[in-house]
């Protein structure tokens, strides 16, 4: 893999619907295509890179 290539990247949130409603328009405009969707997350793709969001536990939200 050439330096510098980006393989995925995790963002743990406070709100994940939030998250999703602010930054998902902004991953598709950008050309990134939903990937992934579970109870506790999504992701999007771009080639072989991809964006989690992840909603962080409750205990660790303080």
């Amino acid at each position: 893999m050439p330096k510098g290539l980006l393989h995925h990247i995790e963002i743990y949130v406070s709100d994940l619907a939030r998250s999703i409603e602010f930054w998902g328009w902004l991953l598709e405009e950008l050309g990134y295509i939903p990937f992934q969707n579970w109870e506790s997350g999504r992701s999007w793709k771009l080639g072989s890179t991809y964006l989690v969001f992840v909603q962080v536990e409750e205990r660790f939200l303080p």
